[in-house]
């Protein structure tokens, strides 16, 4: 039979026939990665699956790079190897500051002990798994190169690659091939083409985004608009809202807001303790305190500052 094929960058697809799906197709859909919060964890099945498109929004310095790199910590612990694509920061800067995440270490114990920090990345990677960083060259490519760089990555390590972690998306160039007339079209044909390509792939994608996106004018991120954003502008499947008022920054506390499936329906909110001098979130977590919440940051105490973006 024929099935007619479509263009992912549009995000038209054709008829597809399902009688000659390979057994594979029917295996049960494990978490690649998962946030270790609970309550985040619980709404969203375990965690991150394939097929997930994950947009993780925030202000510019409010955390987005370090979460990105927990996740590809939380990865390699199940045993998955995730690729890294830090579009706003140097590749050297993202290789410091991944080993400091999966060690749990500071940037001075990793540059004190190099051999101490990759024997404890080794330590944790299960399965074979190991994180990959992009090239700087091949940064710079369209979107659309993704799927081939992809295939030769996997080629050249010898691994399966089942999670696409990007920080961000939004420094990407477009899909070629298209004539785009403003840099908003520009930019949700990149979130597009990356959701239909997590979804026809079978592979997480994660991106982290800023609150506002080039060639815009409104920064979204209050309640009844950052679904909007979330969701629709960057067609996210899964959306985190990730922000902090200076009180709680303060305190090394962040506010975590899940937006999951297509609805743009508000799921979990919960504060998260970090420490990214160490690049990691601490494994504690309370829900959103409206009665108690002066009294409670009041008794929380002021730490030394740590790391942003």
């Amino acid at each position: 039979m024929v099935t007619e094929e479509a263009s992912s960058t549009l995000g038209k697809h054709g008829v597809e026939s399902i009688l000659y799906d390979p057994p594979e197709f029917m295996k049960r859909k494990d978490h690649v990665t998962k946030f270790n919060i609970d309550p985040i964890d619980n709404q969203l099945k375990g965690g991150l699956k394939r097929g997930d498109y994950v947009i993780i929004q925030g202000f510019l310095g409010g955390g987005k790079s370090w979460c990105v790199n927990h996740l590809a910590k939380m990865a390699v612990l199940f045993g998955y190897t995730p690729l890294l694509i830090p579009t706003e920061m140097s590749n050297y800067l993202a290789r410091i500051r991944l080993k400091q995440s999966l060690n749990s270490w500071t940037e001075e114990q990793v540059f004190a002990d190099p051999g101490g920090a990759r024997e404890g990345m080794r330590s944790i990677m299960n399965r074979g798994a190991e994180p990959l960083i992009l090239s700087e060259e091949e940064k710079s490519s369209p979107v659309d190169s993704l799927p081939s760089i992809i295939e030769e990555k996997e080629i050249q390590s010898g691994r399966k690659i089942d999670l696409i972690l990007i920080d961000s998306a939004d420094e990407l160039l477009p899909p070629r091939g298209t004539r785009y007339n403003s840099s908003i079209e520009a930019n949700t044909a990149i979130h597009t083409f990356l959701k239909n390509y997590a979804k026809d792939q079978d592979i997480c994608v994660v991106s982290t985004s800023q609150a506002k996106r080039g060639g815009e004018n409104v920064e979204w991120m209050g309640p009844s608009s950052i679904a909007d954003n979330i969701v629709k502008n960057r067609k996210a499947t899964v959306g985190i809202s990730i922000n902090a008022f200076e009180d709680e920054k303060a305190r090394w506390y962040y506010r975590l807001w899940l937006y999951k499936n297509t609805t743009g329906r508000e799921g979990a909110r919960v504060f998260v303790k970090r420490d990214f001098t160490r690049g990691r979130f601490v494994v504690s977590w309370g829900r959103w305190q409206k009665e108690s919440y002066a009294e409670w940051i009041e008794n929380e105490p002021i730490l030394e500052a740590d790391y942003d973006n």
